[in-house]
């Protein structure tokens, strides 16, 4: 470009010569004509490019984290409700309170089993391992993103294979640990369900003895019925009064003979309703008598020649004849069977020949033959068929459930006893893992590999530029990982295995928290915590809840802060969210809380707010340089640069980002991109069109 421009001054400082100008100085006049036109217009178009492309301002993902805020009005209820924290998958090892019971703060709950928390705490620890091996892998990967030889670089990807090495076998033996408490939960499960079956079938057998028994005894009453009525125990039991009456006559025993007589009375009437009529007959005995005094006590109480008038003596005369007139009805049998013995005593001791017909006279009082009695016969024969019937169907209907029950107790000691097999291999080392740990074993394979590998390379590494510059490149790449999030991730770990074994330290005993009712206990004594046991207590404390959306629920937490202010009081209080609980039929989810003490009123509203910060994301963007298309998808454009006739220009090029969350101002994506993305351009942009830089 110099060069032109100089020979442009030369050529219009020159003297013009006499002579007439050549075709090839007219030729090079034009030329250079030509090209000072063609650089008039490349000003020209540059000036116009500058105007007509779009100025964009451009930025970097950059680590971060996102901010939320959770707000609404809820109410204040009369209780409120305390929520225990439950380690799901542990066995309860004893449950020392009931539901209803009042409970004081410190008091003991109940007992998680031991096994089970060492189980989790050597979990723990071995995640722990596996983290801090990440986390030095991490660590030297960022370490190799710095200057350095190659030599350099081959201690460090030898240093990575070594503890990709120990992570496999890490991962190795996590494996069998895994497969160990797999066999060993089922083995505790196929004896629990062993146990159960077998108690079952203990109950069914029961059951059956007391089906048995019930029917063996319906058809023992009908065989009882069915032989009183051949017996004919009123026909005996006649016979036998009448025997011992004669023979206390015989031997003259007044003493005998009264019992006796007492004994017929009795048969007569039923022993029971002898009593009842006896005590009646003595009423109606008082009766007459209270009858006759009050006449004669009538008739006392008048003065010198003084009667009776015609209506009272009538009066007292129908009163005594009314008693009497009971008192006949009541005893007439009585003096008929009464006659009839005395009949039958006389002829034993005076008449012989009279004792056929007096005993006959007695015994006819005493026993009426049932002419039913055939047909009571031929219905307890029946009744005995039909007991003996039911019998042999409940026997079989026995036979088949105990069939099965005792297929149910086969079927669990089976599943028992190859369970313990399994579980005893692991405990005397001689199970065989290669089936279940294939993958973990090949990954162990790979690493070892890897690790030889890196060992050759590390001896035959030189020293190079072109390397280093490599590597320069590879740490613009890595910087980028996160060690912050896999130290925070080892520090959770070490906080949980440190309530672990807060908890071991108690011997796995939890007290109370509070001083309330225990209003909830879903833990069940043998079985695991799963996520639908709860444990809740109710406290004296005024309560807070609120209702949430779907989307706001999952910004939020069991424990988190809640800053509340009731009704128009500008006094801002801080609680914990005690209880998250399921989606209602509005598709609203309720929060609660327990408000401090306090002289509060049910049903007052009371505004809350949560302020949540997200964990920290490696890529997060501002919010405006997300765009979308016409299906719905995600994308931000980026900056290109690219070599044109008119020099290196910047072009809007698509790439499309999967957003895992946002606030309102800051977007995590899950795609690693350039560090040239557009936020702003002070006009409509779209993929492919030229763009600059604002200050260029």
């Amino acid at each position: 470009m110099r060069k032109i421009r100089d020979r442009l001054l030369y050529e219009l400082q020159r003297e013009p010569e006499e002579k007439k100008v050549s075709l090839q100085d007219r030729a090079g006049r034009l030329f250079i004509g030509f090209l000072i036109v063609m650089l008039l217009l490349t000003f020209v178009s540059r000036a116009a490019n500058s105007v007509i492309t779009a100025k964009v301002d451009v930025t970097s993902p950059k680590k971060g984290t996102l901010n939320f805020e959770v707000n609404g009005v809820g109410i204040l209820g009369a209780k409120a409700e305390k929520y225990l924290n439950l380690y799901e998958g542990v066995r309860i090892a004893a449950v020392f309170v009931q539901e209803g019971q009042n409970v004081e703060e410190g008091d003991l709950l109940f007992q998680y089993d031991i096994n089970d928390l060492e189980d989790i705490l050597d979990d723990l620890e071995d995640e722990i391992i596996k983290a801090e091996l990440n986390l030095q892998k991490e660590r030297l990967n960022y370490k190799a993103g710095s200057e350095g030889t190659t030599k350099e670089t081959a201690e460090i990807t030898l240093e990575r294979a070594k503890l990709d090495l120990r992570a496999a076998k890490e991962d190795l033996k996590i494996a069998k640990k895994n497969i160990g408490k797999e066999k060993k939960y089922t083995y505790e499960d196929a004896e629990k369900a062993y146990l159960d079956a077998l108690e079952a079938y203990n109950d069914q057998e029961d059951k059956k003895q007391k089906a048995l028994r019930e029917a063996s005894k319906k058809i023992s009453e009908a065989k009882e019925a069915l032989d009183e009525l051949y017996e004919d125990k009123d026909k005996a039991d006649t016979e036998r009064v009448i025997i011992i009456f004669r023979a206390a006559v015989e031997n003259n025993n007044y003493e005998a003979i009264s019992e006796a007589e007492n004994n017929i009375f009795k048969k007569y009437y039923g022993e029971t309703e002898y009593e009842t009529h006896k005590k009646e007959v003595e009423r109606a005995r008082k009766a007459v008598s209270r009858a006759n005094e009050d006449y004669w006590n009538g008739i006392a109480a008048l003065e010198g020649e003084e009667k009776l008038s015609p209506s009272e003596y009538a009066r007292y005369k129908r009163a005594i004849e009314d008693a009497e007139d009971a008192l006949a009805d009541l005893t007439k049998k009585d003096n008929q069977l009464t006659t009839a013995m005395w009949d039958y005593r006389n002829a034993i001791l005076y008449n012989k020949t009279d004792m056929e017909k007096t005993h006959g006279a007695l015994y006819s009082m005493l026993y009426t033959e049932d002419k039913n009695k055939e047909k009571l016969i031929n219905s307890a024969n029946k009744a005995i068929n039909s007991a003996e019937e039911s019998l042999a169907e409940t026997t079989d209907e026995w036979q088949k459930i105990m069939e099965k029950a005792e297929r149910v107790v086969t079927d669990a000691e089976a599943a028992r006893d190859k369970a313990r097999s399994f579980y005893d291999q692991i405990l005397n080392k001689t199970y065989d893992y290669s089936q279940e740990v294939k993958a973990e074993e090949m990954r162990v394979m790979t690493a070892n590999r890897v690790f030889e590998d890196a060992k050759i390379g590390l001896k035959e590494a030189k020293e190079s530029d072109a390397d280093t510059a490599k590597n320069n490149n590879i740490n613009r790449q890595i910087q980028n990982i996160d060690l912050e999030l896999s130290e925070m991730d080892i520090q959770n770990k070490e906080e949980a295995v440190a309530e672990i074994k807060n908890i071991l330290k108690n011997e796995g005993k939890v007290t109370s928290p509070v001083t309330g009712v225990l209003v909830e206990n879903g833990i069940v004594l043998g079985n695991r915590i799963t996520v639908a046991d709860r444990v809740c207590f109710a406290l004296s404390n005024y309560g807070f809840e609120a209702k949430v959306t779907k989307d706001e629920v999952k910004h939020l937490a069991v424990g988190d802060e809640m800053i509340v202010q009731v009704g128009d009081s500008k006094e801002e209080l801080s609680i914990t969210l005690e209880n998250i609980t399921s989606e209602d039929a509005e598709g609203k989810i309720t929060i609660t809380g327990i408000m401090p003490k306090g002289n509060y009123s049910v049903g007052t509203p009371v505004s809350f707010k949560v302020s949540k910060q997200s964990k920290q994301y490696r890529n997060t963007i501002p919010i405006q340089a997300l765009r979308m298309d016409a299906n719905n998808k995600t994308y931000v454009l980026i900056t290109e640069e690219t070599n044109t006739i008119l020099g290196n220009e910047l072009t809007a090029l698509r790439m499309d980002v999967t957003v895992l969350e946002k606030d309102y101002t800051i977007a995590a994506i899950e795609n690693g991109l350039s560090d040239n993305i557009i936020v702003s351009s002070n006009k409509n942009i779209k993929e492919g069109d030229r763009v600059r830089l604002n200050g260029d």
